[in-house]
C-alpha cells in the first residue's frame, strides 16, 4: 500500500461505483507530486496507482474462475491459462509489490508452475502471481510508451485484467459486498465515460 494514499470511502456496489473509485485515484496520481522524487516520474506514479487499485481490489470479492470453454480445453491438454475457482483478494496489492521491488533489483521473474500442458489448474498464489508480474509489465510498458495519458492506460490495462482481456490469465469475478458481479464489461463502460467527459470538455 502506497505510503501517502488518503483512506478509500466505502466499498463500490456497481460497475460505475468501482470505475469512479479508481478514476479518483488516478487523478489523485496525475496531480501528484510524489514525495523526495524531483522528477516526479511517471513510472513511480504508476507504481503507486496500481497499489492503490489493488488495494481497492483486496476488499472486494475477487475470485480467478473455469469456465465451461477453459476446462474443455485445459482438459484437451491445451496449451491454456486455467484456474479453479478459487478466491484472490487479501494479497493483491502485496504480491505485486513484492514482483515490483523483484524487478526493481533486476532479478528475473519467477516462472509460474501450474497450467501450461500440466496435469492441474493454477493454484491461488500462482494466479496472485500472475496478475501481479502482468501488472509489472504494463507498467514498464506505458511508462517507457510515449503517450499523453499512461495513469489511464494503466488504469484500462487493470479493467481490462478484471474483465478477462489477456489471453495469458484466467478469468475473473469481482462482486460487490452485496453480491452483484462488477466485472465483464468494465474497461469498455470506462472507455464509453471517457469519451462523454472528453465531449464534454469540448462542448464547453
Amino acid at each position: 500500500m502506497t505510503a501517502d494514499r488518503t483512506d478509500l470511502p466505502d466499498l463500490p456496489t456497481t460497475p460505475d461505483a468501482l470505475i469512479g473509485l479508481m478514476r479518483e485515484r488516478q487523478a489523485y496520481w496525475q496531480a501528484r507530486i510524489v514525495q523526495g522524487d524531483p522528477n516526479q516520474s511517471t513510472r513511480k506514479r504508476l507504481v503507486n496507482l496500481v497499489s492503490d487499485l489493488l488495494d481497492l481490489l483486496d476488499r472486494l470479492d475477487v475470485q480467478a474462475v473455469s469456465t465451461p470453454e477453459s476446462r474443455a480445453y485445459y482438459r484437451s491438454g491445451g496449451d491454456n491459462h486455467y484456474a479453479e475457482d478459487v478466491a484472490l483478494q487479501g494479497a493483491l496489492e502485496s504480491t505485486f509489490t513484492r514482483a515490483w521491488n523483484a524487478q526493481e533489483r533486476s532479478e528475473p521473474m519467477k516462472e509460474v508452475p501450474g497450467g501450461k500442458r500440466r496435469p492441474r489448474a493454477y493454484t491461488r498464489d500462482e494466479v496472485q502471481l500472475q496478475i501481479a508480474q502482468y501488472l509489472v509489465v504494463m507498467v514498464r510498458y506505458w511508462d517507457e510508451l510515449p503517450n499523453h495519458d499512461p495513469l489511464g492506460n494503466m488504469l484500462f490495462s487493470v479493467l481490462a485484467l478484471l474483465d478477462g482481456g489477456p489471453g495469458s490469465l484466467p478469468s475473473f469475478s469481482v462482486r460487490a459486498p452485496g453480491g452483484e458481479e462488477l466485472a465483464c464489461t468494465l474497461h469498455e463502460r470506462y472507455s464509453d465515460l471517457e469519451r462523454a467527459r472528453l465531449g464534454s470538455k469540448e462542448e464547453g
